[in-house]
């Protein structure tokens, strides 16, 4: 290889290197950017369902309380990564770091955090439109802190596949 074709190569290198770092940079910021906005959303509906429909019952309000939590916390975790993430391409720049460990725990709890919300909202969903009593034949309640639904069925109902 000549030195004209090693700097083509260098180049062509380079090219390739920006524009995969540019990629990867555009994924992420965009799945924050949907995390952001999915979790703004929830929050609006959960609240508006609150308003309009209200609770029937006490594991609604814990469900309900959860499901908000939850999105809060993405909010705010996404927020908080978005900012840290200017400062974080500027050390790459520089050489001084690499990788941020913090970032990453962040943004998997931020994506934990959603799932969690979307869990809660599928749950709500299913109680409020009476799943868990066609189901048991009877009510469900919370039986920890940690809110585990337990499905109490009554030993004289009988359960047949159509």
């Amino acid at each position: 290889m000549g030195s004209s074709d090693k700097e083509d190569y260098k180049a062509k290198e380079k090219a390739f290197y920006s524009a995969m770092i540019s990629a990867w940079l555009t994924t992420r910021l965009e799945r924050d950017k949907q995390l952001l906005g999915l979790s703004v959303t929830a929050i609006g509906l959960l609240v508006t369902l609150l308003r309009t429909v209200g609770v029937s019952s006490p594991l609604q309000i814990i469900l309900f309380g959860l499901a908000l939590f939850a999105f809060l916390i993405t909010v705010v975790l996404v927020i908080y990564i978005l900012g840290e993430n200017s400062t974080h391409i500027e050390k790459i720049l520089g050489g001084s770091e690499i990788e941020s460990r913090k970032l990453m725990c962040l943004d998997k709890t931020a994506g934990i955090s959603f799932v969690v919300g979307m869990v809660l909202i599928v749950i709500i969903g299913m109680d409020s439109a009476g799943f868990f009593q066609f189901l048991c034949g009877n009510d469900v309640y919370s039986d920890s802190l940690l809110c585990k639904i337990v499905l109490k069925v009554l030993p004289n109902k009988h359960f047949t596949m159509p």
